[in-house]
């Protein structure tokens, strides 16, 4: 049931994503200074935490995708497995996160 929530939650999320990934696209069609005055916004910590959240809200739900993809093979319906399965999707959407952002940090496409 927890699982079932968070992947309607993380699912609504990303399309909170999807709309300020297309507000991004709408500065940089407005221009150089509307698309600065976007990333300075976006580049604050209160901005990176957004990012931060909304990418893991994306992992998640690719996740929960994935189990629902293993799901529909028949397989893991058993309890303990698709209790397993489940504590797989959260351990894979938090890895995936803090990979991706390592990377940005590691190679300076972000910073603090």
């Amino acid at each position: 049931m927890f699982s079932s929530i968070m992947h309607r939650i993380t699912g609504s999320a990303a399309v909170g994503g999807v709309v300020l990934i297309a507000a991004w696209l709408v500065c940089l069609a407005l221009g150089r200074e509307t698309y600065t005055v976007f990333l300075q916004y976006a580049s604050t910590p209160l901005g990176l935490l957004v990012w931060f959240g909304l990418s893991l809200a994306g992992f998640v739900h690719l996740g929960g995708g994935l189990r629902h993809l293993i799901w529909d093979t028949g397989a893991s319906f058993e309890l303990k497995k698709a209790n397993a399965l489940t504590a797989w999707t959260f351990a894979l959407g938090i890895i995936l996160t803090l990979a991706f952002w390592a990377v940005l940090f590691a190679t300076g496409k972000v910073s603090l």
